[in-house]
């Protein structure tokens, strides 16, 4: 029974797989180049702190001893911020389909349709993560192939590109996985528990929601605490973020049995 429901959501996904391309493409290329151009066009737009921030954390990854060209420091800055949008971006992608999901399966009453199938909770828990993280890798994928060619180019022009190399591989592997399963688990929790959330707006776009914006949070927390403060170093913040989302996922996979029941699913 798991395998045909599976089926049913791929098959949902691939209808909207054009939608997740076009989405990271366009957040991923765009968000990079807005970041990296200040720095090129206008490198007196940070302050004098932030500045010397970035020169030593780059100084850092490289290994340099000597100063380094502000468009080499704007590449690895642009690189190391990639890692962190493609994780963002998956997490997007992570909470907006599981919303979506939600609200055709409520209207349409897909939810009562499996459980008379019959189909175990724990059959139709399976499948909505299977969906939802494989949306969501997609998007990483997407971002972080237009973001690493972006970021890591002016690397390679510059001659910078073996130094950066295992540091960004490293990044990239601490950044993909955790944070994304962990928005997909805490929005499937809120979706069951407190749907009424996904009702509050934050904004005016379609998904701009309460329900959204906390599911999202744990992603953008780690790019915030490193905008602040780019001394703690990035692979740093990577692996407390690992640590925290491992230490919420076992949490949620607890509690997400026990609320995963017929009647919350089916309920708006």
């Amino acid at each position: 029974m798991i395998k045909g429901i599976i089926k049913a959501y791929v098959y949902r996904l691939r209808k909207s797989i054009r939608l997740i391309i076009i989405y990271s493409v366009g957040l991923g290329g765009g968000i990079i180049l807005l970041a990296m151009l200040p720095g090129f066009f206008a490198p007196k737009a940070y302050t004098p702190q932030t500045q010397q921030a970035l020169e030593t954390l780059a100084m850092e990854i490289l290994g340099a001893h000597t100063a380094i060209s502000v468009g080499a420091i704007e590449a690895i800055v642009s690189a190391i911020f990639s890692s962190y949008l493609a994780s963002i971006t998956a997490s997007v992608v992570a909470s907006f389909s599981i919303a979506n999901l939600f609200r055709e399966d409520r209207s349409e009453g897909v939810f009562e349709v499996l459980f008379s199938a019959p189909a175990s909770r724990r059959e139709i828990l399976i499948a909505v993560l299977i969906y939802t993280l494989l949306a969501a890798f997609i998007a990483e994928a997407v971002v972080m192939a237009i973001t690493s060619i972006i970021s890591l180019l002016p690397l390679y022009l510059l001659g910078y590109l073996s130094n950066l190399g295992s540091y960004y591989v490293e990044l990239i592997l601490l950044l993909g996985f955790a944070p994304p399963i962990l928005v997909s688990l805490i929005s499937l929790f809120l979706n069951v528990a407190a749907p009424s959330l996904g009702n509050i707006r934050t904004g005016f776009g379609p998904g701009h929601n309460l329900l959204n914006a906390i599911s999202i949070l744990p992603a953008l927390i780690p790019l915030l605490i490193l905008s602040l403060d780019p001394q703690i170093g990035a692979i740093k913040i990577a692996v407390y973020t690992d640590i925290a989302s491992v230490i919420l996922v076992v949490i949620l996979l607890l509690l997400l049995p026990r609320i995963w029941k017929e009647e919350s699913l089916v309920r708006s």
